[in-house]
């Protein structure tokens, strides 16, 4: 994939997916062992101010449970 597709590719996935449901839709994926990974994921994919969304207990706790749900 050339670099103007994988912008464009994660712009779109930007504005059609808040940070926080991506960062969902990416644990229920099971491919991230932490949030640590899912952050670093959705930084690649192009979203700004993640640490800012995903730094609240209730979310970083939901977000390790079905990360523990999918092992």
């Amino acid at each position: 994939m050339s670099e103007y597709a994988a912008v464009e590719r994660a712009t779109t996935v930007q504005t059609s997916l808040g940070v926080i449901e991506r960062a969902f839709q990416i644990a229920n994926e099971g491919d991230c062992q932490n949030v640590t990974e899912i952050r670093a994921k959705l930084y690649r994919e192009g979203y700004e101010q993640v640490a800012m969304h995903l730094r609240g207990k209730v979310i970083v706790t939901q977000l390790r449970k079905i990360i523990a749900d999918q092992g």
